[in-house]
């Protein structure tokens, strides 16, 4: 990812609210993808976008497959 500030700050918020990690992650990824912030084509690193929003790559892994059963990503 070129752009370390991809992610909307708002899910930060969520991220702190301890509202379900898996779910807040498949959303800000969603959003960033459907906003263009994450742009087609565009690699989704599960590290980076770990790092970026402060959870575990687990937890990205549980969104991007959601994100790619759904067709948002491949």
């Amino acid at each position: 990812m070129t752009n370390p500030k991809k992610i909307d700050p708002r899910f930060q918020e969520q991220l702190q609210a301890n509202i379900s990690l898996p779910g807040v992650v498949y959303q800000a990824i969603h959003d960033s993808i459907i906003c263009g912030r994450i742009l087609p084509g565009e690699p989704l690193r599960q590290v980076e976008l770990a790092q970026e929003l402060g959870v575990s790559a687990r937890t990205v892994r549980e969104a991007l497959s959601r994100l790619v059963a759904e067709g948002v990503a491949e």
